[in-house]
């Protein structure tokens, strides 16, 4: 039985389908087809729009490369990330801690925590949190805001999700929510979370999933082109993949749905006039099956807003 929430229909079809269907690509071949979908991608948009140079990289980068972009991106969106409402609140929110809270847990880890919203929320249930991120700033910011609402049980580390600096076995729960399409390397992440994780724990992932083919790929390239740090948002196909192949049983799936405005969605990342129209333009641009796998809404003609999907992996 496949146990899902239909929070929506197009979203949890594709998990059903996911479940039903199996996978039938490795995650490195998805990885490559990726990086090369990132090169014309950011191709693209050097040719379309006149952007700001560390939003118009071009060309396939290492894990390092991708990296230093992260940091450059998020280092100076650090305060925009604790306010954004789509980050600090939500259902999903709610449900991860309500699915953490399910077993016995004492010491919890947030990946790549960004505002430092779930690792707020875990702090209220765990007798201890760390939160790491690979940008100083980012911690920096989401350690002042936690602080500022009492909490002294968590602390804050720098640290690449691909390679977690501790011991086997260290905690009973493992997050890391909305942030894994900025990860090059997918499959040593979710090993490193299962490395990590104790016999009897959980494992909650969350991120933005796409459908396959030309939906997935339209959605891919817009995320790059408002932020040049983005690698891939992945199908619930290939999570599923990488998760088992790690040894990660998935006992629970949920799917959510997440409004964005354009404007506010734009201006969290403090993207350029250049890249603001190019992001619209491609909106505008895509086909009625994007339009409607994604919600787009016009006004006068004009994109203001889209929805895009997010999925809950819970995992032992």
């Amino acid at each position: 039985a496949h146990v899902l929430r239909n929070k929506n229909r197009d979203a949890d079809r594709l998990a059903n389908e996911a479940m039903d269907r199996g996978t039938k690509r490795s995650p490195d071949a998805q990885d490559k087809d990726a990086r090369d979908k990132n090169a014309q991608n950011k191709n693209a948009i050097r040719n379309s729009a006149q952007s700001e140079p560390r939003e118009s990289s071009v060309g396939p980068a290492s894990n390092g490369e991708d990296y230093e972009r992260a940091r450059a991106q998020f280092s100076r969106v650090a305060e925009g990330y604790v306010t954004s409402p789509v980050h600090a609140e939500g259902e999903d929110l709610v449900r991860i801690v309500e699915m953490a809270s399910a077993g016995l847990h004492e010491e919890a880890l947030d990946i790549a925590t960004g505002g430092g919203h779930t690792a707020l929320a875990l702090a209220k249930i765990a007798r201890s949190v760390v939160a790491t991120d690979i940008t100083i700033e980012m911690l920096a910011a989401a350690e002042k805001h936690l602080r500022s609402k009492g909490m002294g049980n968590v602390e804050f580390r720098v640290a690449d999700a691909q390679a977690l600096p501790f011991a086997d076995a260290t905690f009973d729960v493992v997050t890391c929510r909305i942030a894994a399409h900025h990860f090059p390397k997918p499959m040593k992440f979710v090993r490193e979370a299962r490395r990590v994780l104790r016999p009897g724990g959980r494992f909650l992932l969350e991120d933005s999933v796409v459908p396959g083919g030309a939906a997935g790929e339209f959605m891919n390239r817009v995320e790059t082109i408002r932020d040049s740090s983005h690698v891939r948002s992945r199908t619930i196909d290939e999570w599923w993949q990488m998760l088992a192949e790690a040894g990660l049983r998935v006992d629970h799936i949920e799917t959510f749905s997440k409004r964005h405005e354009l404007e506010e969605w734009l201006g969290t990342m403090r993207t350029s006039a250049e890249v603001q129209a190019a992001v619209r333009s491609a909106f505008k641009s895509a086909d009625e099956s994007a339009h409607r796998l994604f919600a787009v809404e016009f006004e006068d003609g004009e994109p203001v807003a889209y929805t895009d999907h997010k999925a809950l992996f819970v995992c032992v």
